[in-house]
């Protein structure tokens, strides 16, 4: 599949509108929480964080660029997941489940961000 095959007039899949809308919702979330919980050292870094994304899934929606924006933060989702479960799991004081979930947390972000998104890049262009 070519991302930017047919742009701007592209067909967009099924229910990618509503994945997109779901992704900016939740960054849009956490931004909002990351400046009503307390700051810590790396507040302004997260908070610069947050609002890149936000304006890159927003630049993305509205260059109509939807699929190229989609596959750039499903790959990102994987790694997130196991990211909130060693935060989970670290808050809860369960030190070898956390070593353990931040061991699968490093090993899927190499993989989906280091290695997964540059060959899917490579196919579609």
């Amino acid at each position: 599949m070519l991302v930017f095959e047919d742009s701007p007039y592209v067909k967009h899949a099924i229910y990618l509108k509503e994945y997109y809308l779901l992704v900016v919702g939740y960054h849009l979330s956490q931004l909002i929480i990351h400046f009503m919980q307390t700051h810590k050292n790396d507040f302004i870094e997260m908070a610069l964080h947050h609002m890149a994304t936000i304006y890159l899934l927003f630049g993305s929606y509205l260059f109509n660029c939807w699929e190229c924006g989609a596959i750039i933060a499903f790959l990102h989702d994987f790694s997130d997941f196991h990211g909130h479960m060693s935060k989970l799991l670290s808050q809860l004081r369960f030190e070898k489940c956390t070593v353990i979930q931040g061991l699968i947390m490093m090993s899927v972000w190499f993989w989906t961000r280091c290695f997964s998104f540059p060959l899917i890049i490579y196919q579609i262009w």
